[in-house]
Protein backbone atom coordinates (compact mmCIF):
# COMPACT_ATOMS: atom_id res chain seq x y z
CA UNK A 1 0.00 0.00 0.00
CA UNK A 2 2.47 2.61 0.93
CA UNK A 3 4.33 1.72 -2.73
CA UNK A 4 1.22 2.61 -4.33
CA UNK A 5 0.42 5.92 -2.23
CA UNK A 6 4.15 6.88 -2.96
CA UNK A 7 3.53 6.09 -6.69
CA UNK A 8 0.73 8.73 -6.34
CA UNK A 9 2.19 11.05 -4.80
CA UNK A 10 5.22 11.20 -6.52
CA UNK A 11 2.97 11.57 -10.25
CA UNK A 12 1.37 14.41 -8.89
CA UNK A 13 4.05 16.04 -7.68
CA UNK A 14 6.23 15.86 -11.35
CA UNK A 15 3.01 16.34 -12.96
CA UNK A 16 0.44 18.93 -11.13
CA UNK A 17 0.57 21.96 -12.42
CA UNK A 18 -2.35 24.34 -11.34
CA UNK A 19 -3.78 25.74 -15.25
CA UNK A 20 -4.18 22.44 -16.98
CA UNK A 21 -5.98 20.25 -13.37
CA UNK A 22 -8.11 23.58 -12.84
CA UNK A 23 -9.69 23.10 -16.50
CA UNK A 24 -9.91 19.47 -16.46
CA UNK A 25 -11.66 20.16 -12.99
CA UNK A 26 -14.21 22.81 -14.40
CA UNK A 27 -14.77 21.01 -17.68
CA UNK A 28 -15.76 17.29 -16.21
CA UNK A 29 -17.74 19.51 -13.62
CA UNK A 30 -19.68 21.29 -16.20
CA UNK A 31 -20.22 18.49 -18.43
CA UNK A 32 -21.40 16.19 -15.24
CA UNK A 33 -23.95 19.50 -14.40
CA UNK A 34 -25.06 20.22 -18.10
CA UNK A 35 -25.86 16.00 -18.19
CA UNK A 36 -27.31 15.57 -15.24
CA UNK A 37 -29.82 18.54 -15.06
CA UNK A 38 -31.27 17.92 -18.69
CA UNK A 39 -29.83 13.67 -18.83
CA UNK A 40 -28.28 14.52 -22.20
CA UNK A 41 -26.86 10.98 -22.67
CA UNK A 42 -30.53 9.28 -22.13
CA UNK A 43 -32.82 11.93 -23.75
CA UNK A 44 -30.21 13.65 -26.46
CA UNK A 45 -27.16 11.61 -27.16
CA UNK A 46 -29.41 8.03 -27.94
CA UNK A 47 -32.31 8.92 -29.50
CA UNK A 48 -32.19 8.95 -33.37
CA UNK A 49 -33.83 6.66 -35.46
CA UNK A 50 -30.68 5.43 -37.45
CA UNK A 51 -28.79 3.59 -35.38
CA UNK A 52 -25.61 4.22 -36.77
CA UNK A 53 -26.00 7.72 -36.48
CA UNK A 54 -26.07 7.26 -32.75
CA UNK A 55 -22.13 5.72 -33.32
CA UNK A 56 -21.11 8.75 -35.18
CA UNK A 57 -22.20 10.85 -32.43
CA UNK A 58 -20.84 9.02 -29.57
CA UNK A 59 -17.59 9.27 -31.70
CA UNK A 60 -18.18 13.83 -31.42
CA UNK A 61 -18.89 13.42 -27.64
CA UNK A 62 -15.77 11.46 -26.78
CA UNK A 63 -14.11 13.15 -28.57
CA UNK A 64 -14.94 16.37 -27.48
CA UNK A 65 -14.36 14.55 -24.19
CA UNK A 66 -10.53 13.94 -25.05
CA UNK A 67 -9.27 16.53 -26.95
CA UNK A 68 -10.95 19.14 -24.84
CA UNK A 69 -8.70 18.50 -22.15
CA UNK A 70 -5.94 17.18 -24.13
CA UNK A 71 -5.35 20.30 -26.07
CA UNK A 72 -4.73 22.85 -23.70
CA UNK A 73 -2.07 20.35 -21.23
CA UNK A 74 -0.43 19.90 -25.10
CA UNK A 75 -0.41 23.44 -25.23
CA UNK A 76 0.96 24.43 -21.75
CA UNK A 77 3.34 21.39 -22.03
CA UNK A 78 4.29 23.06 -25.26
CA UNK A 79 4.03 20.08 -26.92
CA UNK A 80 1.46 21.29 -29.77
CA UNK A 81 4.04 19.10 -32.29
CA UNK A 82 2.77 15.66 -31.64
CA UNK A 83 -0.02 17.28 -33.19
CA UNK A 84 0.95 16.88 -36.70
CA UNK A 85 2.06 13.29 -35.95
CA UNK A 86 0.38 10.35 -38.14
CA UNK A 87 1.02 8.25 -35.34
CA UNK A 88 -0.87 10.34 -32.61
CA UNK A 89 -3.72 10.87 -34.59
CA UNK A 90 -4.53 7.13 -35.90
CA UNK A 91 -3.82 6.13 -32.51
CA UNK A 92 -6.24 8.40 -30.54
CA UNK A 93 -9.43 8.38 -33.74
CA UNK A 94 -8.92 4.45 -33.27
CA UNK A 95 -9.22 4.48 -29.84
CA UNK A 96 -12.16 6.91 -29.84
CA UNK A 97 -13.89 4.94 -33.09
CA UNK A 98 -13.25 1.64 -30.86
CA UNK A 99 -15.05 3.25 -27.47
CA UNK A 100 -18.13 5.04 -29.40
CA UNK A 101 -18.62 1.92 -31.69
CA UNK A 102 -19.49 -0.29 -27.96
CA UNK A 103 -21.39 2.67 -26.49
CA UNK A 104 -23.56 3.34 -29.46
CA UNK A 105 -23.94 0.02 -31.14
CA UNK A 106 -27.79 -1.00 -30.94
CA UNK A 107 -28.10 -3.90 -33.28
CA UNK A 108 -27.67 -7.02 -31.29
CA UNK A 109 -31.45 -6.87 -29.93
CA UNK A 110 -32.39 -7.23 -33.53
CA UNK A 111 -30.25 -10.29 -34.58
CA UNK A 112 -32.22 -12.50 -31.93
CA UNK A 113 -35.67 -11.55 -33.40
CA UNK A 114 -36.01 -15.16 -34.11
CA UNK A 115 -35.72 -16.70 -30.54
CA UNK A 116 -39.64 -17.07 -29.69
CA UNK A 117 -39.19 -16.94 -26.29
CA UNK A 118 -38.89 -13.18 -25.07
CA UNK A 119 -37.88 -14.01 -21.62
CA UNK A 120 -35.14 -16.12 -23.51
CA UNK A 121 -34.37 -13.54 -25.91
CA UNK A 122 -34.03 -10.65 -24.07
CA UNK A 123 -31.35 -12.87 -21.53
CA UNK A 124 -29.16 -13.68 -24.43
CA UNK A 125 -29.39 -9.96 -25.78
CA UNK A 126 -28.03 -9.23 -22.24
CA UNK A 127 -25.40 -11.95 -23.13
CA UNK A 128 -23.88 -10.30 -26.18
CA UNK A 129 -24.14 -6.70 -24.93
CA UNK A 130 -21.59 -7.67 -22.05
CA UNK A 131 -19.25 -9.64 -24.83
CA UNK A 132 -19.38 -6.63 -27.62
CA UNK A 133 -15.96 -4.84 -25.98
CA UNK A 134 -14.18 -8.41 -26.06
CA UNK A 135 -15.19 -8.60 -30.19
CA UNK A 136 -14.64 -5.52 -31.12
CA UNK A 137 -11.54 -4.21 -29.01
CA UNK A 138 -8.98 -7.16 -29.23
CA UNK A 139 -8.21 -7.29 -32.99
CA UNK A 140 -7.55 -3.92 -33.51
CA UNK A 141 -5.53 -3.11 -29.84
CA UNK A 142 -3.57 -6.34 -31.28
CA UNK A 143 -3.04 -5.11 -34.37
CA UNK A 144 -2.57 -1.69 -33.56
CA UNK A 145 0.10 -2.68 -30.54
CA UNK A 146 1.93 -4.78 -33.14
CA UNK A 147 2.09 -1.38 -35.93
CA UNK A 148 3.44 0.75 -33.41
CA UNK A 149 4.36 -0.66 -29.93
CA UNK A 150 6.32 -3.28 -30.92
CA UNK A 151 8.68 -2.76 -28.44
CA UNK A 152 5.97 -2.60 -25.33
CA UNK A 153 6.20 -5.54 -23.52
CA UNK A 154 2.81 -7.18 -23.60
CA UNK A 155 -0.16 -5.83 -25.24
CA UNK A 156 -1.31 -2.15 -24.10
CA UNK A 157 -0.56 -3.34 -20.25
CA UNK A 158 -1.79 -7.37 -20.55
CA UNK A 159 1.29 -8.44 -20.09
CA UNK A 160 2.38 -11.15 -17.22
CA UNK A 161 3.76 -8.42 -14.54
CA UNK A 162 0.95 -8.88 -11.72
CA UNK A 163 2.94 -6.68 -9.29
CA UNK A 164 0.95 -5.82 -6.16
CA UNK A 165 -1.85 -8.15 -6.57
CA UNK A 166 -2.13 -8.32 -2.93
CA UNK A 167 -2.24 -4.16 -2.63
CA UNK A 168 -4.67 -3.95 -5.03
CA UNK A 169 -6.95 -6.81 -3.13
CA UNK A 170 -6.13 -4.75 0.39
CA UNK A 171 -7.86 -1.57 -1.67
CA UNK A 172 -10.83 -3.12 -2.63
CA UNK A 173 -11.68 -4.42 1.01
CA UNK A 174 -10.86 -0.66 1.79
CA UNK A 175 -13.80 0.85 -0.31
CA UNK A 176 -16.07 -2.66 0.33
CA UNK A 177 -17.36 -0.53 3.15
CA UNK A 178 -18.52 2.42 1.33
CA UNK A 179 -20.20 0.62 -1.49
CA UNK A 180 -22.17 -1.43 1.15
CA UNK A 181 -22.95 2.09 2.91
CA UNK A 182 -24.43 3.40 -0.91
CA UNK A 183 -26.55 0.45 -1.61
CA UNK A 184 -28.80 1.69 0.80
CA UNK A 185 -29.35 4.83 -1.45
CA UNK A 186 -32.02 5.05 -3.98
CA UNK A 187 -30.18 5.91 -6.51
CA UNK A 188 -28.05 2.41 -5.90
CA UNK A 189 -31.15 0.38 -5.44
CA UNK A 190 -32.55 1.54 -8.70
CA UNK A 191 -29.54 1.31 -10.78
CA UNK A 192 -28.00 -2.39 -9.29
CA UNK A 193 -27.87 -5.16 -9.79
CA UNK A 194 -27.52 -4.73 -13.29
CA UNK A 195 -28.47 -8.65 -13.54
CA UNK A 196 -32.01 -8.32 -12.34
CA UNK A 197 -32.47 -12.22 -11.52
CA UNK A 198 -35.55 -12.61 -10.48
CA UNK A 199 -36.79 -11.39 -13.16
CA UNK A 200 -35.46 -14.41 -15.18
CA UNK A 201 -36.49 -17.03 -12.44
CA UNK A 202 -38.47 -18.47 -14.89
CA UNK A 203 -36.21 -18.73 -17.87
CA UNK A 204 -36.65 -21.85 -19.75
CA UNK A 205 -33.23 -23.03 -20.66
CA UNK A 206 -31.49 -22.69 -17.67
CA UNK A 207 -31.79 -22.51 -13.74
CA UNK A 208 -31.56 -18.61 -12.37
CA UNK A 209 -28.58 -19.87 -10.23
CA UNK A 210 -26.69 -20.76 -13.82
CA UNK A 211 -28.22 -17.84 -15.79
CA UNK A 212 -26.96 -15.56 -12.81
CA UNK A 213 -23.32 -17.05 -13.10
CA UNK A 214 -23.00 -16.61 -16.32
CA UNK A 215 -24.02 -13.44 -16.57
CA UNK A 216 -21.99 -12.08 -13.47
CA UNK A 217 -19.35 -14.17 -15.41
CA UNK A 218 -19.17 -11.77 -18.51
CA UNK A 219 -20.10 -9.24 -16.86
CA UNK A 220 -16.61 -8.88 -15.15
CA UNK A 221 -15.44 -9.95 -18.39
CA UNK A 222 -16.46 -6.71 -19.74
CA UNK A 223 -15.28 -4.40 -17.12
CA UNK A 224 -12.03 -5.61 -17.72
CA UNK A 225 -11.99 -4.99 -21.14
CA UNK A 226 -13.11 -1.11 -20.18
CA UNK A 227 -9.64 -1.47 -18.39
CA UNK A 228 -7.98 -2.53 -21.81
CA UNK A 229 -9.13 0.27 -23.50
CA UNK A 230 -9.07 3.03 -21.12
CA UNK A 231 -5.71 2.00 -18.70
CA UNK A 232 -4.19 0.21 -21.64
CA UNK A 233 -5.01 1.71 -24.79
CA UNK A 234 -5.57 5.20 -23.71
CA UNK A 235 -2.85 5.66 -21.48
CA UNK A 236 -0.12 2.84 -21.65
CA UNK A 237 -0.70 2.81 -25.64
CA UNK A 238 -0.50 7.08 -25.66
CA UNK A 239 1.81 7.68 -23.05
CA UNK A 240 4.57 6.05 -25.96
CA UNK A 241 3.71 9.29 -27.78
CA UNK A 242 2.01 11.97 -24.73
CA UNK A 243 4.03 10.76 -21.64
CA UNK A 244 2.27 11.73 -18.81
CA UNK A 245 -0.28 14.11 -20.52
CA UNK A 246 -2.43 11.17 -21.68
CA UNK A 247 -3.59 10.87 -18.10
CA UNK A 248 -6.23 13.66 -17.54
CA UNK A 249 -7.52 13.15 -21.09
CA UNK A 250 -8.64 9.63 -20.02
CA UNK A 251 -10.02 10.61 -17.37
CA UNK A 252 -12.29 13.02 -18.94
CA UNK A 253 -13.63 10.40 -21.42
CA UNK A 254 -13.98 8.05 -18.33
CA UNK A 255 -16.26 10.37 -17.00
CA UNK A 256 -17.85 11.11 -20.17
CA UNK A 257 -18.40 6.96 -20.20
CA UNK A 258 -20.13 6.98 -16.68
CA UNK A 259 -22.88 9.52 -17.56
CA UNK A 260 -26.36 7.84 -17.44
CA UNK A 261 -25.21 5.98 -14.02
CA UNK A 262 -25.81 7.04 -10.36
CA UNK A 263 -24.37 10.89 -10.13
CA UNK A 264 -22.20 9.81 -6.92
CA UNK A 265 -20.83 7.07 -9.65
CA UNK A 266 -20.02 9.45 -11.97
CA UNK A 267 -17.94 11.84 -9.69
CA UNK A 268 -15.80 8.89 -8.06
CA UNK A 269 -14.98 7.45 -11.93
CA UNK A 270 -13.25 11.07 -12.02
CA UNK A 271 -11.24 10.26 -8.94
CA UNK A 272 -10.52 6.68 -9.78
CA UNK A 273 -9.88 6.75 -13.10
CA UNK A 274 -7.17 8.94 -11.95
CA UNK A 275 -5.30 6.66 -9.88
CA UNK A 276 -5.79 3.80 -12.38
CA UNK A 277 -4.69 5.62 -15.05
CA UNK A 278 -1.72 6.58 -12.83
CA UNK A 279 -1.14 3.19 -11.21
CA UNK A 280 -1.06 2.11 -15.18
CA UNK A 281 1.54 4.72 -16.14
CA UNK A 282 3.74 4.37 -13.27
CA UNK A 283 3.79 -0.01 -13.48
CA UNK A 284 3.04 -0.08 -17.21
CA UNK A 285 0.42 -3.09 -16.94
CA UNK A 286 -3.62 -3.02 -16.01
CA UNK A 287 -3.76 -6.03 -13.59
CA UNK A 288 -4.44 -3.24 -10.61
CA UNK A 289 -7.55 -2.04 -12.89
CA UNK A 290 -8.94 -4.93 -13.58
CA UNK A 291 -8.56 -6.05 -9.90
CA UNK A 292 -10.24 -3.08 -8.09
CA UNK A 293 -12.72 -2.50 -11.00
CA UNK A 294 -14.07 -6.33 -11.70
CA UNK A 295 -13.58 -6.54 -7.69
CA UNK A 296 -16.25 -3.30 -7.21
CA UNK A 297 -18.39 -4.28 -9.95
CA UNK A 298 -18.94 -7.88 -8.17
CA UNK A 299 -19.35 -6.11 -4.52
CA UNK A 300 -22.35 -3.84 -6.23
CA UNK A 301 -23.75 -6.84 -7.66
CA UNK A 302 -23.90 -8.63 -4.48
CA UNK A 303 -25.16 -5.91 -2.70
CA UNK A 304 -28.04 -4.93 -5.34
CA UNK A 305 -28.98 -8.57 -5.23
CA UNK A 306 -29.12 -8.74 -1.09
CA UNK A 307 -31.44 -5.20 -1.41
CA UNK A 308 -33.90 -7.17 -3.39
CA UNK A 309 -33.83 -11.26 -2.11
CA UNK A 310 -33.13 -9.79 1.94
CA UNK A 311 -34.48 -6.79 1.87
CA UNK A 312 -36.75 -6.54 0.06
CA UNK A 313 -36.22 -3.83 -2.44
CA UNK A 314 -37.28 -3.08 -5.90
CA UNK A 315 -40.37 -4.65 -5.19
Amino acid sequence: MKKIVLQLKNFIADDFEWTSYLWTLVFVASAIAINYSINFERNILIHHPYKSVVILRFFAYYSVAWFAVAIPKLIIKKQTKLLSSPEFWAKILLFLALISFTSGFRFNAQWFSFINDPLTRTYVVKLTTQIKCLLVYTLPLIVMCKIFDRQQQGIYGVNRNFGNGKTYLKMLLIVAPLIILASFTPDFISAYPRYRAWQFESLAVMSSYLSTAIFEMLYVMDFAMTEWMFRGALVIGMVAIMGKEAILPMVSVYVFLHFGKPLAETISAFFGGYILGVLAYTTRHIWGGVILHSGIALIMEFMGLFQFYVMGMHR
